[in-house]
């Protein structure tokens, strides 16, 4: 990415792709700052510092360019979303570990290395611009307790 190397968490459970700033700044990404907050699972919604566009990317032999948004991420330092898998015509994740991204004539393969610690972790990301949506926030959730905005979960959400 960006001329260097770096590994990705694959998640469809993602929205957009992300990018930890250390490693952003290692691979010398540059971005623009700009306003918008991620939520992630059981997490308090926070700001995003940037997002950079069109970084050049290669994944196998398969080449493209992403958009990518700076956020400090604890789990690992770059997820490859939903955003991604919308720029190719369909995916398909093989037994053999690899990932065959489908092109209109050309099938790119790439190797995937599974997660060998045993750790089973759920990590789901969401984007949005604008203040938090009421939407996706959690009842215990510090940042964002305002009364209004709770979840009460015999009448949906006030």
């Amino acid at each position: 990415m960006n001329g260097g190397t770096t590994r990705a968490l694959i998640d469809i459970g993602a929205t957009h792709n992300f990018i930890s700033p250390e490693e952003a700044r290692r691979l010398r990404i540059r971005y623009t700052k700009e306003t918008g907050w991620i939520k992630a699972v059981n997490s308090a919604a926070q700001p995003i510092l940037g997002v950079a566009r069109g970084i050049p990317i290669y994944l196998g032999e398969w080449i493209g360019a992403i958009d990518v948004i700076i956020t400090p991420m604890n789990d690992c330092h770059m997820v490859l979303g939903m955003e991604f898998f919308h720029q190719v015509s369909s995916v398909t994740f093989e037994k053999n570990n690899t990932m065959h991204l489908h092109e209109v004539a050309t099938t790119y393969k790439v190797p995937l290395r599974r997660d060998q610690t045993g750790i089973r972790r759920i990590s789901t990301l969401y984007f949005y611009k604008g203040q938090p949506n009421k939407l996706l926030m959690r009842q215990d959730d510090p940042s964002m307790r305002r009364k209004s905005q709770w979840h009460n979960p015999n009448r949906g959400f006030n």
